[in-house]
């Protein structure tokens, strides 16, 4: 069981590790930016306090694969 980015398509092992992907990818980086704030989430708060809750709690609401 993992995870996957739903915008490149990226896997992780951990939710951590993806919400990590989410904040601080420079691959696609507007697009995952564009997503995280689709989904009701502000991306500076989330990196620049360096809180994942939100986002850990959306990655684990979609982008869970099994």
């Amino acid at each position: 069981m993992g995870y996957r980015c739903q915008v490149c398509g990226k896997e992780a092992k951990t939710a951590k590790g993806m919400a990590e992907h989410l904040a601080s990818t420079t691959y696609l980086y507007e697009k995952h930016i564009d997503w995280v704030q689709a989904n009701g989430l502000r991306f500076a708060k989330l990196t620049g306090a360096g809180s994942y809750g939100p986002l850990l709690e959306l990655v684990e609401q979609k982008c869970k694969s099994d």
